[in-house]
């Protein structure tokens, strides 16, 4: 019984030691406030800075990817400090996100 036991505490210690597939595929989530964004036009933005964390990432728009708003509304989110969250991939060394919520 005792064995039994060492054996369910050491097979739990172990799997929480495994990474998420998140964490393993370069994508994890950010929640932060939006600090500056770059755009070439009113409606075409590029990218734009999320401090979160106290740390700041710039972060890439894809302009493959459908998001849930419009990246043109990140510049409502860095004038009222609204928080968004942002799931990102890292591609290269180069931040993308996949999605753009409210937060």
């Amino acid at each position: 019984m005792r064995t039994l036991g060492l054996l369910v505490i050491a097979a739990l210690m172990l799997g929480g030691c495994a990474g998420s597939a998140s964490e393993d595929d370069g994508r994890r989530v950010l929640t932060g406030i939006v600090t500056t964004v770059e755009a070439t036009s009113l409606t075409n933005v590029e990218s734009f800075t999320l401090r979160s964390e106290g740390e700041d990432f710039v972060i890439e728009i894809d302009p493959e990817i459908t998001y849930a708003f419009p990246p043109e509304h990140l510049r409502a989110h860095a004038i009222s400090s609204e928080p968004v969250r942002v799931e990102v991939e890292d591609r290269s060394g180069t931040l993308f996100a996949l999605t753009l919520e409210d937060a």
